[in-house]
């Protein structure tokens, strides 16, 4: 007996060698199936195709990403619709720093003029326009006095609230013991302070009554 690639059949006596196949005497021998073309074809088919899905799966990916960041940047930005709010600006209004006397009668305009002569027995009004409304909390005052026969006869005298008008109607002035509606009278306005100081006077009237 052989121990190589080779051994011997007991019963037949014949000698075989490895990996060959074996058959008894008298056993009908299978013939072994062709290789089939088409099958081949088909396997080379399968793999072609699998190779153009992996190669459009890794060409698809950066388009892919691409469109992503792109769809990111077209995002609106919300702008609020809400109006600012500003703070409210409050005004120191302007203080006064003069007046005006003006007259005014029935039948005469209202004037600033130095001297008019009036009928005897017309009435009569003086008015002080300040040139800047005065400011609350008494901060200014502002009247009408005349110079004769005193230096000074207060005659009206005007503080907050009582400043949107400030005027006087010439008339007889027991206090002074004058008639203000007889002669020849010269008035002015004044500007002060709550002290009784005077910071300006206006324009001078003087009435001459005939």
């Amino acid at each position: 007996m052989r121990y190589d690639n080779e051994f011997q059949s007991e019963e037949s006596g014949r000698s075989h060698y490895l990996g060959e196949e074996h058959y008894s005497p008298g056993e009908k021998i299978k013939p072994q199936p062709p290789f089939s073309r088409h099958s081949g074809w088909k396997m080379l088919g399968g793999v072609l195709i699998l190779l153009i899905l992996v190669i459009a799966s890794f060409s698809a990916e950066p388009l892919i990403r691409q469109e992503h960041v792109t769809g990111m940047k077209k995002v609106p930005t919300i702008v609020s619709t809400h109006p600012q709010i500003k703070p409210t600006q409050i005004l120191t209004p302007a203080p006064p720093t003069s007046v005006e006397l003006l007259l005014s009668a029935p039948g005469i305009a209202s004037t600033s003029k130095s001297v008019i002569s009036i009928p005897s027995g017309t009435p009569v009004k003086l008015t002080v326009v300040p040139d800047h409304a005065l400011l609350p909390f008494q901060i200014y005052t502002m009247g009408i006095y005349a110079t004769d026969p005193y230096d000074f006869s207060e005659l009206q005298d005007c503080t907050y609230p009582n400043t949107a008008t400030c005027s006087y109607v010439v008339a007889n002035s027991a206090s002074e013991n004058t008639d203000y509606t007889k002669g020849r009278h010269t008035f002015l306005a004044f500007l002060g302070d709550i002290g009784g100081k005077i910071l300006t006077n206006s324009n001078s009237i003087t009435i001459i009554w005939s």
